[in-house]
């Protein structure tokens, strides 16, 4: 009877053990971005001021359902403390089905894409000093499932540079 117990407790721990050691590996499987750390400014064929924020797949795998969302954030005094209000800005193109892997054979850096808005967002972050910009992207692993959320805050128009990425994996502006 006793072997039942200690068959059954030790049936139990391995199955455990092979579970967590599975999840832990398994979540090391994320995606793998960076998203640049300033906003490149440039005029389109208008003369009209566009917007770029540059996110580069540094991963060993795809990224792939690639959202992306900008939102300018905002404080206001309420009754209690302080709230965010947080508008959400327009880009050219939110979403992506894949971002593919860093890899020495590509010659057009398919692993880089600049996310765009038209939106005026320097008059934005003028109006209200206290304001900044949050940029989230939300990618999952073409392997494992797995997502993760990158987030990068742009506090003032300081982070605004005239000019273009660099191509490839830069996130230089010249």
């Amino acid at each position: 009877m006793n072997e039942i117990y200690i068959a059954l407790i030790s049936s139990v721990v391995t199955g455990l053990l092979a579970a967590i050691i599975f999840k832990l590996t398994m979540s090391k499987l994320r995606p793998k971005l960076i998203i640049s750390d300033w906003i490149s400014m440039n005029q389109n064929e208008t003369g009209e001021d566009v917007y770029f924020i540059k996110v580069v797949n540094i991963g060993r795998r795809s990224a792939i359902n690639l959202k992306a969302e900008l939102r300018i954030r905002t404080p206001h005094n309420v009754h209690g403390g302080t709230i965010m209000k947080t508008n959400k800005l327009s880009l050219y193109r939110s979403e992506m089905l894949e971002l593919p892997k860093d890899s020495r054979e590509d010659k057009n850096a398919e692993n880089a894409f600049r996310f765009r808005t038209n939106d005026n967002i320097i008059d934005m972050l003028n109006s209200n000093s206290a304001s900044y910009l949050m940029f989230q992207v939300l990618s999952y692993d073409s392997f494992s499932g797995y997502a993760k959320v990158y987030t990068k805050n742009y506090y003032n128009k300081e982070y605004i540079k005239k000019g273009r990425f660099d191509f490839g994996n830069s996130l230089e502006i010249k």
